[in-house]
């Protein structure tokens, strides 16, 4: 239940509309609040609304009119910035821009100015022998200011938005927050061992993207009934209808069937929480559209493939990611499979690899970076920094015709697979 509870949180807490809406029920409040309050000695402060009260409906409703437009106009620039990256970036970006606290804030902004002079407005007659709502007039006015101010850092920030570089480092510092999430600190921290062969199968019947797993839950519902769950999948896979799910060995299976519906997220659409490939194939799609011939623009892609590796290197400095979780008499109960450094490596230079196989500074630039994360490698992710190498040199031989552009690749290549060759380079060389 708890994973179904951080899952919508997510998604409210991320959304275009959530901020919006509570700051324009903030702002009805304060209207209703406001226009409670009489103030007969207004005329004796500057900043006060000091008109009568048959000015004021027509005051208020001036300001209402202009916060209908100058909304319609921040709405409409967004709806341009939003497109722009939709075709510039990937449609999979938009999510980015939804998720910008600056954009939400402003957006707010106005709405509220809106529904608290409406609100204002609404509760005004225009009987001349009657009290200015003053602090109320006086309150829409300084919504009204502040969303003048507002729009200059609206429009800022959406001309920032767009700008590949900050986009990337958005990504990326989702990508940071994952990994560490992912990949404990200390090796004391990590938690693995091999999962037990056989057991029954239970599929939960649902179709879509794991979002996020309640491992822990899970664990605790295992204990209760003394059995041991075997996950066929971690946070970004994708499940259809009858494949298995789990393997149990001991236990009811109505109740451990039951704890997996409870403790598994499932999705049309995937989520950054628990799956750090998510957040990496999101700027992979930014370097492959910048290597596409309609933009051909090899900043954005080295832009990439430094992030990621610096990501990469974030997390090779990490322990490996347990697969284990126990109860609390520390047996193990739950085993599934955990993110694994040379899938998250592959999955962030393949693709870029083969789109940028003709462009000497693209092919430069992983190179340098193959080096970089060398220094880091060990196990698996030092056999994938090979592979990488190796697959790198291929596609300078066959991709860049010009021997003195290609050399530099070459040098670098070979310095990475100089030494014996693992099992993986074997494979890679066969």
């Amino acid at each position: 239940m708890l994973a179904h509870l951080i899952a919508l949180w997510d998604r409210v807490r991320e959304s275009l509309w959530a901020l919006p809406l509570t700051i324009a029920a903030a702002c009805a409040g304060l209207a209703i609040a406001a226009l409670k309050v009489d103030l007969p000695w207004a005329s004796d402060v500057a900043w006060l609304y000091s008109g009568s009260a048959s000015q004021a409906p027509e005051f208020a409703a001036s300001l209402a009119g202009a916060m209908i437009t100058l909304t319609t106009l921040a709405f409409s620039i967004t709806m341009v910035v939003l497109t722009l990256a939709a075709q510039q970036l990937g449609p999979r970006i938009i999510q980015i821009f939804m998720q910008d606290r600056g954009t939400q804030a402003a957006l707010g902004l106005f709405i509220g100015a809106i529904v608290y002079l409406l609100l204002v407005l609404r509760a005004l007659d225009g009987d001349n022998e009657g009290h200015a709502p003053n602090l109320a007039i006086t309150g829409g006015t300084a919504l009204v200011l502040a969303s003048v101010v507002g729009l200059l850092f609206f429009v800022h920030s959406l001309a920032r938005s767009i700008v590949s570089d900050t986009v990337i480092a958005r990504i990326g510092a989702r990508l940071d927050d994952a990994l560490t999430d992912a990949f404990p600190k200390r090796e004391d921290d990590t938690d693995c061992a091999e999962p037990p062969e056989g057991g029954a199968e239970i599929s939960l019947k649902r179709c879509g993207y794991v979002q996020r797993i309640d491992y822990q839950a899970l664990a605790r519902a295992a204990a209760q009934c003394n059995a041991t769950i075997v996950l066929t999948y971690r946070a970004g896979a994708h499940m259809i209808h009858g494949e298995s799910d789990a393997r149990i060995h001991g236990g009811n299976a109505d109740e451990i069937e039951h704890a997996l519906q409870r403790a598994v997220v499932i999705s049309s659409e995937r989520s950054a929480g628990q799956d750090p490939e998510w957040s990496a194939h999101q700027m992979v799609e930014i370097a492959l559209r910048a290597l596409s011939p309609g933009i051909n623009d090899e900043y954005t892609a080295l832009a990439v493939i430094n992030r990621l590796s610096g990501a990469l290197a974030l997390a090779a400095r990490r322990a490996p990611a347990r697969n284990v979780w126990r109860d609390e008499d520390g047996k193990a109960r739950v085993y599934g499979p955990a993110p694994n450094l040379a899938e998250l490596t592959a999955a962030a230079f393949d693709q870029i690899r083969e789109a940028g196989a003709s462009k000497q500074r693209v092919l430069l630039g992983l190179a340098h970076n193959l080096a970089k994360l060398s220094t880091h490698a060990r196990g698996d992710f030092r056999d994938e920094v090979a592979r990488q190498a190796l697959l790198l040199e291929r596609a300078a031989e066959r991709g860049i015709a010009e021997p003195m552009e290609r050399e530099p690749i070459l040098a670098l290549t070979r310095e990475l697979h100089s030494a014996p060759l693992t099992a993986t380079q074997k494979r890679a060389h066969a």
